[in-house]
């Protein structure tokens, strides 16, 4: 997997400069804070999959495709994914991950459940296929991690990237949630 494939803006961001990200094509996935208040022209590269708008942005000062654009205008704030259908960009607000929140923003369900094989069958996760052992490491994707649950949160430590998320375990599956409201579901094996 590439590094930097997500980036949160720190929350006192004010605006995203023309060309800001342009040339990051492994850039797939931007947090934007309420505290930005513009956006330059082609601040994003073509390979951006998803954006998040924790506010919103006048459409005087938003200079992003014009399929997201009027989405977002018409739709407000929240997370945004990109598709192709008939070779066109398809953008589409994600349903609000409320409801599937762990109530009072804590974990659920047995630790002990973790080590074993999971597969993600639900979310956009940073990787497909996950193996946990007793000992805290494992693979993801055929890399070498590191896991623990610390605070009540899963935490994982991958070479490109880290997780941090509260979980829910429900039978064989997993439900994390992060801090963005962003829900990755995965399935034991």
């Amino acid at each position: 997997m590439p590094a930097n494939t997500s980036i949160k803006l720190r929350g006192d961001t004010k605006g995203i400069a023309g060309f800001a990200f342009f040339e990051h094509d492994d850039l797939t996935s931007i947090i934007i804070p309420k505290s930005v208040t513009n956006i330059g022209i082609r601040a994003f590269s073509s390979s951006l999959t998803s954006i998040t708008f924790q506010g919103i942005i006048t459409s005087d000062n938003l200079n992003i495709s014009e399929t997201l654009k009027q989405k977002y205008l018409a739709e407000g704030k929240g997370t945004y994914t990109r598709s192709i259908e008939n070779h066109n960009f398809i953008w589409t607000k994600q349903p609000d991950s409320s409801n599937k929140t762990v109530s009072g923003g804590k974990s659920s369900g047995s630790v002990s459940s973790f080590p074993g094989r999971w597969r993600l069958i639900e979310g956009r996760g940073d990787a497909k296929d996950v193996e946990l052992f007793k000992d805290g490491t494992g693979t993801a994707d055929g890399n070498g991690i590191t896991w623990k649950i610390e605070n009540g949160r899963f935490h994982i430590l991958h070479p490109f990237y880290t997780f941090s998320a509260y979980y829910n375990v429900t039978g064989s599956t997993v439900t994390f949630t992060q801090d963005d409201g962003k829900v990755i579901k995965y399935q034991k094996k």
